[in-house]
């Protein structure tokens, strides 16, 4: 195991063994709030706490709610003025299933998500998210339901009072609670990150009671839930629960034995978890139930909803014969950003290949500093930054994949062609190089062996073995997806 793989690991297990130690005082803040407060942001918690092993900066990932007061004054009236807008007024509905999905994946009045899938949809816009913008602007009253008024119609019953004070009361006891097993120092960090965040965690409180208000008006028998297990959808999912609403959810990226959203097997007692979850291929199914704590029959392989996107091509693509593609991601190291995106550069200006290189940023990735640091530190210019053009048609019309981690590679394999793999931690977490899908880059030199290689060749019956055990898609995805809802 390399040295980031075990500082990833005991970071994990930090986290499990804080909340079994502390197992009583969680059950005791649930039993009066309702809900388990230690899962809500058990993704971030994770980073900026192993991001503290790593020795990095863990601005860009804390939640907390900060700012001036000038900056969340006027937050709050802008928040407030897209709850007050989403209004509608309440009436009971009796449905068989209804898709409740990330505001983001509505593209156009689309829901690229679940694409192909017809029932009622549910608009999740995130409540309270201040730091993040980019949410499409829609009329969330042509929907059945909007978040926003499911929150409004709580708010004006008048329990955000009382529940307000239940949640204060309740969290200064488990904060008082909370100890320390003897031997552990480094764990005090959690506690004090769990009662830093106690703003954010109280807003997603409330979001938690107004869907339970929700489904306890509402007989729905099942929802369709993607990303199920970050704060703004875990609170609905805890909500649908525990009023008889079962929850389907839908593998949404990557899966690995460190994936902080997934992986629960060292919890004495796991975390709300969905009724059924479907995952791309038959290694996810296992993983989950051999490490991620899920049982046996709530884990289904079904494939991956292919997600709607209409093709869309930059014009700067035009008359290129081909190009080397570089999808990158946030990661959260990010001198180890720098560094590849770098090599990759510097490699390209001394090799001199006939082939540009397009970069794909991750849709997160908004400030373009770092690619062009990097070209004025290597002096390679010949590349394009395309935020224009469809995922699908880059995978068409690029000759090779460049990538490190991102959920991208899995996507491309379907296509059979060359994909390098910067994987500087040796840690494979996706486990292309071990299923010689992916040509490993451990060190610049690597790189440059490749290019001069000319990888043009696979191994198709890898590829193919590959697609089958972690990337099912098809047609049928859909057709057995609407079986199982109709005989459940």
């Amino acid at each position: 195991m390399t040295e980031k793989n075990y500082l990833a690991s005991r970071a994990l297990e930090d986290l499990a063994n804080f909340y079994n130690y502390n197992q009583k005082s969680f059950q005791r803040f649930e039993k009066t709030a309702g809900i388990d407060i230690w899962f809500l942001n058990h993704f971030r918690l994770y980073f900026i706490y192993r991001n503290k092993f790593y020795e990095i900066e863990n601005d860009i990932f804390s939640k907390s709610i900060g700012g001036s007061l000038f900056t969340l004054s006027l937050g709050f009236i802008k928040e407030l003025s897209q709850v007050v807008t989403g209004y509608i007024k309440p009436k009971r509905h009796n449905l068989r299933a209804v898709i409740i999905s990330n505001a983001r994946d509505v593209v156009q009045g689309v829901n690229v998500r679940f694409n192909g899938i017809e029932y009622p949809q549910l608009y999740n816009r995130p409540f309270f998210d201040l730091k993040n913008d980019g949410i499409p602007n829609v009329d969330k009253r042509t929907y059945l339901f909007n978040s926003d008024s499911i929150i409004l119609n709580y708010i004006l019953t008048g329990r955000i009072l009382p529940d307000t004070l239940n949640f204060f009361r309740s969290f200064s006891k488990l904060k008082d609670q909370l100890d320390i097993p003897r031997g552990n120092e480094r764990l005090k960090d959690l506690k004090i990150l769990l009662a830093a965040n106690k703003g954010y965690y109280f807003l997603m409180f409330l979001k938690f009671r107004a869907f339970q208000l929700f489904f306890q008006r509402n007989d729905i028998d099942k929802i369709l839930l993607s990303d199920e297990n970050s704060p703004q959808q875990r609170v609905i999912q805890c909500a649908a629960l525990s009023c008889g609403t079962e929850v389907l959810a839908f593998q949404h990226g990557n899966i690995h034995d460190f994936h902080p959203a997934y992986i629960y097997g060292s919890y004495v007692r796991q975390p709300v978890l969905p009724t059924f979850t479907f995952t791309w291929g038959s290694y996810f199914t296992s993983l989950l139930v051999s490490s991620g704590g899920y049982s046996q029959e709530s884990v289904i392989t079904l494939g991956r909803l292919l997600p709607a996107v209409a093709t869309t091509i930059n014009t700067e693509l035009e008359g290129l014969n081909g190009f080397l593609l570089f999808a990158t991601q946030p990661q959260r190291d990010r001198s180890l950003r720098y560094n590849t995106i770098r090599d990759v550069m510097s490699v390209l200006k001394k090799v001199q290949i006939d082939k540009k290189l397009v970069i794909r940023p991750h849709p997160k990735e908004k400030d373009d500093t770092l690619y062009y640091r990097a070209s004025l530190e290597t002096g390679y210019t010949d590349f394009i930054i395309d935020r224009i053009t469809d995922l699908q048609s880059h995978f068409e019309l690029c000759d090779t994949l460049i990538v490190s981690f991102s959920t991208v590679g899995t996507e491309f394999i379907s296509h059979f062609k060359p994909m390098i793999v910067f994987d500087y931690n040796k840690q494979d977490l996706m486990g292309w190089i071990k299923n010689q899908v992916g040509i490993p880059v451990y060190e610049k030199e690597d790189f440059q062996r490749i290019l001069l290689d000319s990888p043009n060749s696979i191994d198709k019956l890898a590829y193919e073995k590959f697609i089958q055990k972690y990337y099912l898609t098809g047609d049928s995805t859909i057709d057995k997806l609407n079986q199982i809802i109709h005989a459940t």
